[in-house]
């Protein structure tokens, strides 16, 4: 890593620290492009240092939303031991997840995507939702097709009595 004097940042990603170490290396022939490589990651340092800081170097599990309405969190890998993922979700339920071999590459990641408004609570709070809920029923439905559990027309047909927006109807006595 560099000296601190060449840098503001608490928390340095390694993309940032690499890239500064070639530009510092970087002959005449390479300077403008090094230049412009520090430029576009200096916006993802920022917002990587602010949410490490934020969390004493920790922010597992705290969720931040992009610009687009989507969010992320950063956990520990159930499925692979000793490494991390994001996982990303919206109103509707869990869209994906990344894994990565560290917490640093992970959060470094979160906020190259745009994940950096942090809003605590949201999984929690969106969780309970009608459109959450959908989806989840969505999302049940596809694995019973991928798993071959069911066909296409059954989740075709599956698939829009759950998102049906007509008004259930109740029977009058």
């Amino acid at each position: 890593m560099l000296p601190e004097t060449i840098h503001p940042f608490k928390y340095v990603s390694s993309a940032y620290d690499n890239a500064m170490q070639l530009l510092h290396k970087a002959g005449p022939d390479w300077v403008d492009i090094a230049v412009e490589g520090a430029k576009v990651l200096l916006p993802k340092q920022i917002a990587y240092d602010a949410i490490m800081t934020a969390h004493n170097g920790d922010p597992t599990g705290v969720e931040h939303h992009n610009h687009k309405g989507r969010y992320g969190f950063v956990l520990a890998d159930a499925s692979i031991p000793g490494k991390h993922r994001i996982q990303l979700f919206d109103q509707h339920g869990f869209i994906s997840h990344e894994t990565y071999d560290t917490l640093e590459e992970a959060v470094f990641e979160m906020a190259s995507q745009g994940y950096t408004q942090e809003e605590i609570g949201a999984l929690s709070r969106l969780s309970k939702t009608a459109s959450w809920q959908k989806g989840m029923q969505v999302q049940g439905l596809m694995q019973q097709y991928n798993a071959g559990e069911i066909t296409y027309r059954e989740l075709d047909v599956a698939i829009a009595a759950a998102t049906s927006t007509k008004p259930e109807q109740t029977d009058v006595q």
